[in-house]
């Protein structure tokens, strides 16, 4: 059991390598510890991330949205240093406070109210906290690389002591329905007991079970903390501002709510969770297995793929249905001008290895009736669908998962 949870590892592994997902960046003859992505990483780093500020701020009127564009660490407004570390299960010393002051200014001083913020933060020589980085260090693809890059996601949120409480569970259940909305085993996110520091800071921690390595594996993706009022003094006391708002018709210091994670993170669970080898038997009885990323159409770096033949009219329809998902914003796979290579069933085999929940099959039959057969990836069946409705319903498909 052992060698095979290895060799799946392996093979997600090459896989990804393989599509551009992720590979690690050569220098002086030695692999570092960053990575590149290539257009299948890319965009599915871009889907996770617009689904977190998404789930965090689109749609919600008291949370705003800010940005930190350094690499290095930022000077806060007393002059002091902002810093940020790789492990965000430190002290309050590394944590982010910078815009708490401007947008309090900005809202009127009215409580409560939540910063959502995601910044590129260059690694020098940190090491994790003990027992959180067992799976990423085995396999060599660290989420926090060391001189590296990654992309940091937090949600700090600002309330009366009385709403604290409230607030601290709300997030935890709106944070464990995200990641488990997009998985394709939920139950492989937990969320842990609470838990309370020497500091007087609760915890709970969203950790991702790695199915193939036993349950005691498991790996922390997000840290949410009831963090009460301790920073905002310590704010105060280097500000020389208060930080006071107004809950109500009183002025009180506020109690922080946090919720921090990494894309990286992210991105390699679910990359993870999606991962599966599928065995198949052939007419002669040889039993051999196939690769399948079942990633959620939502996260999908592209959206359907097309299986066409040679010809100019088929070239001229499929060239078409390239413009009209672009148009949608919906990213299709089609190399322009060209037919497709192999059998359709090894191009549906290759569909489904990218990760791509939709593959379009076009024909000459197609050129007559307008009718053209849509596969879904995870259940292998057909429907047929008129050219002249397939991307909405491609859209309406993607949109209602």
């Amino acid at each position: 059991m052992a060698e095979v949870n290895k060799n799946l590892m392996q093979g997600l592994i090459k896989l990804c390598h393989r599509l551009g997902f992720f590979y690690p960046v050569e220098s002086n003859g030695k692999f570092s510890s960053c990575y590149r992505y290539g257009p299948f990483g890319a965009e599915f780093r871009r889907n996770i991330l617009h689904e977190w500020w998404t789930a965090v701020s689109l749609g919600k009127t008291d949370i705003y949205a800010v940005e930190d564009l350094y690499l290095e660490e930022p000077v806060e407004q007393d002059g002091s240093r902002c810093h940020v570390t790789s492990d965000f299960h430190t002290d309050r010393s590394s944590r982010q406070l910078c815009h708490y002051l401007p947008t309090l200014s900005l809202v009127g001083g009215r409580l409560p109210f939540g910063i959502a913020q995601c910044w590129t933060h260059r690694h020098g020589n940190e090491v994790m906290a003990a027992g959180r980085n067992k799976f990423f260090q085995k396999y060599d693809i660290n989420a926090y690389p060391i001189g590296g890059v990654s992309q940091q996601l937090l949600l700090q949120y600002f309330s009366g002591a009385g709403e604290v409480t409230d607030v601290f569970t709300r997030w935890q259940r709106r944070r464990m329905l995200w990641y488990r909305k997009f998985a394709g085993t939920p139950s492989n996110f937990t969320l842990s007991e609470v838990q309370q520091s020497e500091s007087k800071v609760t915890d709970v921690t969203i950790s991702f079970r790695i199915p193939w390595e036993g349950q005691e594996a498991e790996e922390a993706i997000e840290v949410i903390s009831a963090r009460g009022d301790a920073d905002l003094k310590a704010l105060e006391l280097r500000s020389g501002q208060s930080c006071q708002g107004k809950d109500g018709r009183r002025s009180v210091l506020p109690h922080l709510v946090e919720c921090s994670s990494s894309l990286e993170r992210v991105m390699l669970a679910y990359l993870v969770d999606a991962y599966h080898l599928k065995e198949r038997t052939d007419t002669k009885g040889c039993i051999s297995s196939k690769e399948v990323l079942r990633l959620h159409p939502r996260l999908a770096p592209y959206k359907v793929a097309i299986v066409t033949g040679a010809g100019q009219e088929l070239r001229d329809l499929t060239d078409y249905l390239a413009v009209e998902f672009a148009n949608a914003r919906l990213r299709m796979w089609y190399i322009q001008g060209t037919a497709t290579v192999g059998s359709h069933e090894s191009q549906y085999t290759r569909f489904d290895e990218m990760g791509i929940p939709y593959s379009i099959s076009v024909n000459e039959n197609t050129v007559k009736t307008g009718v053209c057969l849509l596969r879904n990836r995870d259940t292998t069946l057909k429907q047929q669908v008129h050219i002249t409705e397939l991307v909405k319903y491609v859209a309406k498909l993607v949109q209602a998962y």
